[in-house]
Parts: structure tokens; sequence; C-alpha cells
């Protein structure tokens, strides 16, 4: 068996655990968050996919073409993933700025790549290491 992949867009499901997590720390008893997405329908089943998010409380905002606007309940979302008619939930934002900068210190890539640190007069580029090889052959 195939393991499904996710339909939800990466700022989409950064949103999800965001707006989940918040949700986990209020009272019992309160209104479940949504997520306003974007949800890309399967063209031959739009019909009756916009029926069936309907019936599981998606409030619809508007259409143009396979494209729907939709306020989806936070507690129907992984239903809503899981529907055959849908193929994509986004939010139209943009994803979050990755923090290559920080990340690349943290698991020392500067020490391997030659940005940083030296091994007697080389560094760790690799750069010309293809001409001295060919050199040695030849």
């Amino acid at each position: 068996m195939m393991a499904q992949t996710s339909k939800l867009t990466l700022d989409a499901h950064m949103q999800a655990e965001r707006h989940q997590a918040t949700t986990r720390t209020k009272a019992p008893g309160t209104t479940v968050g949504t997520l306003s997405a974007i949800v890309k329908l399967d063209e031959a089943n739009i019909d009756k996919t916009l029926d069936c998010l309907r019936t599981m409380g998606v409030k619809l905002q508007g259409r143009l073409g396979q494209q729907v606007a939709a306020a989806i309940p936070l507690d129907v979302l992984q239903q809503v993933e899981d529907m055959q008619g849908v193929l994509r939930i986004g939010t139209g934002g943009l994803a979050p700025k990755l923090l290559t900068d920080i990340s690349r210190g943290e698991i020392g890539v500067s020490d391997i790549d030659g940005t940083r640190g030296m091994v007697g007069d080389k560094s760790y580029s690799g750069k010309g290491e293809i001409t001295e090889a060919v050199e040695a052959i030849c």
C-alpha cells in the first residue's frame, strides 16, 4: 500500500498547526477554529465535492473554476484532505522564511563547504580537485 502524500501546502499546514495549538489552550467547549483556504478540486466531481464540503460544515466563500475559497473547521480538516475530489489545500500565502543561515551554522555546513576553516593551505571546497586528478592520470 502506498503512503498518501499530504494535500496541504506548507503554508496551509503551518497555519493549521498554529490554529490547533491556539485551540488546545482554550477552555473546553469553545468554538473550533477555521482555516481560510483555497481548495483545488478534481474537475470531474466538483458538484459532488462541493455538496460534501457543505455537509461537513465548510463555508464556501467563492469559486473560480476548480478553485474554491473556503473556511474549513479544523475538526474536519483531515476529512477534507482525505476526500477524493480534493486535490490541494492552500492558504494562498507565502510560506514563512526558512532560516537557512541559522541552520547552516547549527549543522556545520560552513565547516565543510570552504566558507569557514582550512586544512593546511586548502579549504574543504574541492575546487581544483578534478584538475589535479586529470593531471595525475595524464
